[in-house]
Formats: C-alpha cells, sequence, structure tokens
C-alpha cells in the first residue's frame, strides 16, 4: 500500500515537471498534446495498480476462506485437555486422503512462507519409536513451534503483513497449557 502510493507521488511528480518542461521549451500547444498523452498512461497505469489491488483483495479473500476450512479440518487432530475424546486417527484411509489434498491445497494457495511452515510442521510431527521423555517433549515443543509458525503465516499471507504477534501469540490463543512450554518456544520463536 505504501509503495503503491510513493509509486503514485512519484509518477505525479515525473508528470508535473514534464509539463512543466514541455510549455517552457516547446510551446503550449505541443504541450497539451504531450499533456494528454502523458494523463492517458498515467490513467492505464492507475488502472493496471487498481486492478492488481483488486486481485490481491479477492485472493486474500479466497486465501482465509481456505485456511479458515483448513484450521477446521486440523482442529479435529486435536485433542482439548483432558477430554475422553480421541484425536483424528491418521490411519484412517479417508482422513489420511483428506489431509493429502489439504496438503496440495496449501502448496496451491499458501505464499511461499506457508508450504515451508507446514512441510515443516508435517514433517516434525512424525514420532520416532523409542525417542526418550526429553526428545519427546523437544518435537512436541518443535511441532507446537511449527503450528505457531504456520498459523502466523498464514495470518500474513491473508494481509496482515506488519503485524507483531510471534508463534507464541499465536499458540496462547489455542494452547492452555502455553506457560509449560513458553521458556522453550520464547528461545527460539519470531519477535
Amino acid at each position: 500500500m505504501v509503495k503503491g502510493l510513493l509509486a503514485f507521488v512519484a509518477a505525479a511528480g515525473i508528470v508535473i515537471a514534464a509539463v512543466w518542461v514541455l510549455v517552457h521549451l516547446v510551446g503550449l500547444k505541443a504541450s497539451l498534446i504531450w499533456t494528454g498523452l502523458v494523463g492517458a498512461a498515467a490513467w492505464a497505469a492507475r488502472t493496471m495498480v487498481q486492478r492488481k489491488q483488486e486481485y490481491r483483495r479477492l485472493l486474500a479473500e479466497q486465501k482465509r476462506q481456505q485456511y479458515y476450512e483448513f484450521l477446521e479440518f486440523m482442529n479435529g487432530f486435536f485433542t482439548i485437555g483432558d477430554e475422553e475424546q480421541d484425536p483424528a486417527d491418521l490411519n484412517d484411509p479417508e482422513r489420511l486422503r483428506e489431509l493429502r489434498l489439504w496438503s496440495l491445497r496449501l502448496t496451491m494457495i499458501g505464499s511461499d512462507e506457508v508450504v515451508r511452515a507446514w512441510n515443516s510442521v508435517r514433517l516434525a510431527n512424525i514420532a520416532s519409536s523409542g525417542e526418550d521423555e526429553e526428545a519427546a517433549r523437544r518435537r512436541v515443543v518443535e511441532m507446537m513451534r511449527g503450528w505457531g509458525k504456520v498459523w502466523l503465516e498464514m495470518r500474513k499471507d491473508c494481509g496482515h503483513f506488519d503485524t507483531s504477534l510471534t508463534e507464541l501469540d499465536m499458540l496462547s490463543s489455542v494452547v492452555n497449557d502455553i506457560n509449560d512450554y513458553r521458556h522453550e518456544l520464547g528461545a527460539g520463536g519470531n519477535r
């Protein structure tokens, strides 16, 4: 937005300078023709910029909807506190197929950062057999950091480019015992 405004101000300054030069060096009649041509070019450039901005706005709306549906789907894989519910089973072929489809959708609609964050959290989610308690906790912390990164990158991709939130902030809205992990997550999170 700021870049577009600066470009517009710069273009307006160039047009004004060009008109002034034409009037003083070439004469009024030629300068009117050039002014018309420059005005038409400025109108065309403005129209292109407006179309691009509208496309970005529509794309951001579509991404918000897709990301919301993705997060709603992923919510089925998490347990809430000490509830006696089983998270969705990744061994279920239908759930696995749906997860693969979502991975493909994210690859198509997500920014580079969203895709990288998703791939990272997806791969970090794979448990190693026989890992000790400390290794399991490190994996959980990395998985949580990864989810925070995914949510933060989705937020940025939907238009909050200059957000000051961190992965920890994103996790704090959904992880009730985040304080148990704050030290470990804060060491490697965005600040």
